[in-house]
């Protein structure tokens, strides 16, 4: 009996680190498919976005005296090349109204508001506030702020044929412009789709709605936006 039991207890003792090592085993492989399983469920952003835009055109100071608050539609494309910037091109339509063709002093008297497209297209820098790439759990909200700065051009075409505005010769003209913006993109983890809200202060070396001044002026006006992010 005492050599049984000495057997015995001799099992008992082996299996027990055996079993110790199982368990651990275990559990391992239980917290490596656990954390394989939390990273399948996490998407890096895109790099690259499409977004096509809609907002509000309001001129301020003398650009308020010359033309109307207007509806704005545009789209920008943008390519995430680090963590924190981006590279984006803008190109914004706005069909607005020059005020002073109401005027019987204006050169262009036409007892109305002249209709007057307002046409932009600029590069710029944007720079995020929070990593554009960090890996978030699908299905969570995140808010990424970010400020940019940029250069281009405008045009102001008149879209309309008048008598008058054919006598100066001109119905168009094209200004080199800046901006400068803030705003911020909202997402969700794992989804292409996102909110991209922007405000902008533009400043334009301005020499005329169809290039009639003698000297440029620095004009300014503000654009309020709102897009639909597409990633890709």
């Amino acid at each position: 009996m005492s050599v049984r039991n000495t057997q015995d207890d001799a099992r008992r003792h082996g299996a027990r680190p055996m079993l110790l090592a199982a368990c651990a085993l275990a559990a391992a492989l239980a917290v490596s498919a656990a954390s394989a399983g939390a990273q399948s469920m996490r998407t890096a952003l895109p790099n690259v976005w499409l977004r096509p835009e809609l907002g509000a055109y309001i001129p301020t100071g003398q650009q308020r005296d010359l033309l109307a608050s207007a509806m704005m539609v545009g789209a920008q494309a943008q390519w995430d090349f680090t963590p924190r910037w981006a590279l984006t091109g803008t190109y914004a339509w706005t069909p607005t109204h020059d005020r002073t063709t109401t005027a019987p002093s204006s050169p262009l008297f036409l007892g109305d508001e002249a209709p007057l497209n307002v046409k932009q297209w600029d590069l710029g820098l944007q720079a995020y506030l929070a990593d554009a790439h960090s890996r978030l759990e699908d299905g969570d909200w995140y808010v990424r702020p970010f400020v940019g700065a940029g250069l281009g051009d405008r045009m102001y075409n008149y879209t309309e044929r008048h008598t008058v505005i054919d006598a100066v010769g001109r119905s168009s003209a094209t200004d080199a412009a800046g901006y400068g913006a803030l705003g911020a993109d909202v997402s969700v983890g794992g989804s292409p789709f996102g909110l991209h809200l922007e405000l902008r202060d533009d400043v334009s070396r301005f020499k005329g709605t169809y290039a009639q001044l003698a000297n440029q002026t620095t004009r300014n006006d503000m654009t309020l936006a709102a897009g639909v992010n597409l990633g890709f």
